[in-house]
């Protein structure tokens, strides 16, 4: 029975926004796109338990708060699951779910209340036929994941643990002898049973299949025993923890106790072949948990052939799709194997790779009349269930290889191995995609790749857009960076620009509009990714699109920055990461807004979650109508949104000479996004040439903060000859070729700015024998601090000798045309000294030089 609430929702009335000069009718008209509507209640999707659901209150609560709500609303208190202080209630008679759901979430002291939704097995009922050797890990034609070839660098760890959370399993089957599993040491028993609240992972007597059995030995059954089969991962120990009860149903609150119960008692790896379509706060925060301590969660897509499942559609997992033997996507109609009508391979943008997932043969329940078969193997084992310990087992060899990779850097190893354009073209399409994700899995190219970045870069990787430039000349060096080693695009698990809490409200993307929410950076970096709080309004596929602009009057300015990424929401509130492609470069202290459009034709397009109460420091929102002009930046709401960087910032930076000995950074550093493996990314700084021999050095992460496999080679140089420029001879005039020294005011002098002191000198310049010229005459000189060079806006320049009309000096070098016929060659320069607060001519003793040059 599917139970099926609607959450109230409004859209907050922005008025205010039309108050200044618009007239009634105007007013009217716009009201309308703009108009708030209560927010309807988040449909509630699939089953659940009956009486039961899972609350958690914001932190810090007082315990006598939180007991004073539960007696306020009738509820009584079942347990609390460890770690994330989430609280399994019991509702009262006469009271629905549903009911109870919108009760809780009214008050202001709870952040979330949902039911205790029912997942189940991602498994297909066996149909094919009895295969003898498993095609998976090796076949002739070679759509499978080359595990063979893997083997041959490793063939896995007892120090890696993977937990199966999963329907239980026959710990007395042959393939789970004594040091495969894991013992709890409370119990002296494997694992524990979460659905029966005991030690015993055995099947219960109304459950009545291998699920589990079968999920554990593709992952890790025992290898090499002359018996039963190969498991991916040979020497990985097993942890079974049974979320079935004696109904043989699976509750989220099961779920989140065994994936808690994991990381506390020491997995490396959960593997989840489980799933439904109801997103849960519970499960995403125990996965979020579970992620957050470096574990690697992986899990199955599901079998419906449509949008990806929950919880494998967090960012947190990796989510598995299935194949089939000939490497098509498992789907009704497809040109090979399928598990029949109305069963596919679910997919979407959250899809990470795909595993095969039919006809697998593995481990069954062992027990006379249990399991699937009469026997203790099936050949036919099938469904995204299959796919996913396929993918468990690969990064249990992953770590087996190196113990020290990051979850993230596991994710990143499968997705950058797998094998792309293996199945149908119109489905697998170059790079990622919707179907097959970033491709089908292949354990020798994961366990042969770099699993840490090298970065690199020669002198013949150093390049100068002039060889031979003249001092003072502005160049350009650039530095192409290599990366011989794995890829590192990890994001940052914890946002650095945030709005997290809301009153329960959203305001709509309605078709034509844009709704953007701003933030200030607090770092230099690219920012990958951000986490959107939002729903879709209508019953069509409408979509929203997002993306990343500067800011202009804390307005978004129009100027995209990163790609323009497509996301379609569910109908019910909830998170979904866009992590963008082509990221933005940002720079700390700069604003940049977040912007949502919906270009789609139906009026009900999207609503994203807000806050009325405490705005984002830094932060704000604005709105507008098609390609209207954008509304004042609010100070009263904020959209909900998470913001993330990149884990590793790739640096650069440039100097004249060695830094390790006092050489002068050039610029400042330059940021790259993260460099694929086998790629190259280019930095470029500009740089005033000074006469002379000079080695320019180029050093990437020159912090260490990115973990190489070799620390060595991240420094080259390329020596560079600038100059001596060619002098133009001329002749100084007035005040004699040594110089001009300050105090000395010129009696002829025009037009002296108000603001400037009366401290000034003139100077002309003949030009010699050279003709047929430009020239370039430079000023130099220092201020009686000795700091640095005078402000050249206090000097003028002209071919006569009347300032009136003389053209202020804005750059260092003004060029002089000497090659026309006729033209007066003699130049008049012309300088007043602004005197600082408290001082007096006197105290300037330095000189000004002039020099004239031929220009590069």
């Amino acid at each position: 029975m599917v139970n099926v609430a609607v959450i109230k929702f409004f859209r907050t009335l922005l008025c205010l926004a039309f108050a200044l000069g618009m007239t009634l009718a105007a007013g009217q008209a716009q009201a309308q796109d703009e108009a708030s509507v209560e927010l309807q209640p988040a449909e509630i999707i699939g089953e659940y338990a009956p009486g039961e659901l899972l609350v958690k209150f914001k932190p810090g609560m007082p315990s006598n708060r939180i007991e004073e709500t539960e007696r306020d609303l009738g509820v009584y208190h079942l347990r609390t699951i460890p770690r994330i202080d989430v609280r399994l209630m019991g509702i009262p008679e006469g009271k629905s779910v549903p009911e109870m759901v919108d009760a809780f979430r009214k008050s202001p002291w709870v952040e979330y209340a949902e039911p205790n939704y029912r997942r189940y097995e991602v498994a297909t009922t066996p149909n094919d036929t009895y295969f003898s050797s498993q095609w998976a890990l090796s076949q002739a034609s070679d759509h499978d994941i080359d595990a063979p070839e893997g083997w041959d660098i490793t063939t896995g760890s007892a120090s890696i643990i993977i937990a199966m959370i999963d329907t239980g399993i026959d710990y007395l089957h042959e393939e789970f002898s004594p040091g495969k599993l894991w013992i709890n040491s409370a119990t002296g028993k494997p694992g524990y049973d979460f659905g029966m609240s005991d030690d015993d992972v055995m099947h219960e007597p109304l459950s009545g299949s291998g699920h589990g059995t079968s999920t554990a030995g593709i992952a890790a059954a025992a290898t090499n025993n002359s018996k039963g089969i190969a498991g991916v991962s040979w020497a990985s120990v097993i942890m079974p923890l049974k979320v079935e009860d004696s109904s043989g149903y699976i509750y989220d609150s099961y779920i989140a106790d065994a994936i808690t119960f994991a990381v506390t008692n020491g997995a490396q790896i959960i593997s989840m072949s489980l799933g439904g379509p109801s997103s849960s706060a519970t499960l995403e925060n125990a996965c979020q948990y579970a992620w957050e301590h470096g574990k690697v969660i992986v899990v199955s897509s599901g079998n419906e052939n449509t949008s990806v499942d929950y919880p494998a559609r967090y960012p947190t997992t990796i989510a598995v799709g299935a194949t089939n033997e000939i490497d098509n996507r498992i789907y009704p109609g497809n040109p090979g194997d399928d598990w029949g009508a109305g069963q596919g391979s679910n997919y979407g943008l959250e899809l990470d790779v795909v595993a095969p997932g039919i006809n697998i043969y593995t481990t069954d329940w062992s027990a006379s009349g249990e399991g699937y078969d009469p026997g203790s193997y099936i050949a036919t084992f099938g469904g995204t269930s299959a796919s996913c310990p396929f993918v468990s087992g690969e990064a249990a060899l992953l770590l087996a290889k190196d113990p020290s990779l990051s979850n993230q850097r596991v994710r990143s190893i499968i997705r950058s191995s797998a094998q792309d354009q293996v199945g149908e073209p119109s489905q697998d399409t170059p790079g990622f995609d919707i179907y097959y994700g970033y491709g089908r899995i292949n354990l020798y190219n994961a366990l042969s790749s770099p699993t840490k970045p090298d970065l690199t870069l020669t002198s013949s990787d150093i390049t100068f857009s002039n060889n031979s430039p003249s001092p003072g000349e502005t160049i350009t060096i650039s530095a192409t960076i290599h990366n011989n080693g794995s890829v590192y695009d990890e994001i940052n698990t914890t946002p650095f620009a945030s709005v997290l809490t809301n009153t329960g409200y959203g305001y709509y993307v309605d078709a034509g509009q844009s709704i953007a929410q701003s933030f200030t950076a607090t770092t230099d970096g690219y920012l990958a990714a951000v986490d959107l709080a939002m729903w879709d309004c209508g019953a069509d596929s409408a979509y929203a699109q997002i993306e990343i602009q500067t800011d202009s009057g804390s307005k978004p300015s129009g100027t995209v920055i990163s790609s323009t990424e497509e996301r379609d929401w569910s109908s019910s509130s909830a998170w979904e990461r866009v992590k963008f492609p082509d990221p933005a470069k940002i720079t700390a202290g700069q604003k940049y807004w977040i912007v949502a459009t919906c270009s789609h034709s139906n009026p009900n397009g999207y609503a994203w979650l807000f806050d009325d109460d405490s705005v984002y420091a830094g932060g704000g929102f604005s709105w507008r109508i098609g390609t209207g002009s954008w509304a004042t930046e609010s100070t009263t709401y904020d959209c909900q949104f998470k913001a993330y960087i990149y884990a590793y910032d790739t640096v650069v930076r440039f100097y004249d000479g060695d830094p390790d000995g006092g050489g002068t950074q050039i610029g400042s550093g330059q940021h790259l996004s993260p460099i694929a493996p086998s790629g190259a990314k280019t930095a470029s700084v500009q740089w005033a040439a000074i006469s002379g021999s000079h080695d320019i050095y180029v050093v990437v992460d020159p912090d260490n903060l990115i973990p190489e496999s070799n620390e060595t080679n991240n420094q080259a140089y390329k020596s560079l000859s600038v100059g001596p420029a060619e002098v133009i001879s001329f002749t100084v005039t007035d005040y004699g070729s040594a110089g001009v020294q300050f105090g000395t005011p010129d009696p002829g002098i025009e037009d002296q700015p108000a603001d400037q002191a009366p401290t000034q000198g003139a100077v002309t310049l003949t030009v010699g024998a050279e003709t047929n010229v430009n020239c370039n005459i430079q000023i130099k000189g220092t201020d009686f601090t000795g700091a640095g060079t005078i402000a050249i806006g206090n000097a003028k320049w002209k071919k006569d000798n009347n300032v009136s009309g003389a053209t202020a000096m804005s750059t260092t070098y003004i060029t002089i045309d000497t090659s026309t016929a006729g033209v007066q060659k003699i130049i008049n320069v012309w300088y007043w000294l602004t005197i600082p607060g408290g001082q007096t001519a006197g105290d300037y003793t330095s000189t000004f030089y002039y020099q004239a040059i031929k220009p590069p």
